[in-house]
């Protein structure tokens, strides 16, 4: 867990390279990010780390973070709580992405919103919409067919109504499995 000041660029290198050699083919890898990441003028999206500068060296490119996932043997559900999450992989070829990573049906991605929107958050949530409502459905809110388990199914639906009512319809979670 890298929280804050702790989550530099190094440190968020470190932790991928940490998940990909700990994970073997019938693992299941959560990768979770909040923070803040943007898009530069050509349309790529960039994670922010907490020691990020104005230049694209010291950014997790989406680029990079489609390789650690692709690297990484077992299923992997990536949870991103970002401004611009949405583009995480890439606009111009998204299709073909999507296809890519999800073939073998062992990546999702869960992305707080699309890749032209903002990510709200407030201090009354202590968290940004999206992060509560997965918070809130995976306390149980989302288990809609009551079999005491939640599916990435039921945990879309809740997140995609929850963030919805929280951010006045402003911001749509998106998933790509």
């Amino acid at each position: 867990v890298l929280s804050d000041a702790q989550a530099t660029l190094e440190q968020v290198r470190q932790g991928l390279g940490w998940l990909i050699q700990s994970t073997g083919p019938d693992d299941l890898a959560v990768l979770f990010l909040a923070g803040h990441g943007t898009n530069d003028p050509d349309g790529q999206y960039y994670f922010l780390p907490s020691d990020a500068q104005a230049d694209r060296q010291t950014l997790l490119s989406g680029q990079a973070l489609q390789e650690a996932l692709r690297a990484i043997a077992g299923r992997v559900v990536l949870l991103l709580d970002t401004c611009h999450s949405g583009n995480v992989l890439g606009r111009r070829s998204y299709n073909r992405l999507i296809n890519d990573l999800t073939q073998e049906n062992r990546i999702v991605v869960f992305a707080a919103s699309t890749g032209d929107q903002v990510a709200r958050e407030s201090s009354a949530w202590a968290n940004g919409a999206f992060t509560k409502a997965l918070v809130e459905g995976l306390r149980g809110v989302a288990d809609y067919a009551e079999d005491n388990r939640i599916s990435i199914s039921e945990l879309e639906t809740w997140a995609s109504v929850r963030v919805s009512q929280l951010t006045s319809d402003l911001q749509t979670p998106t998933l790509a499995k």
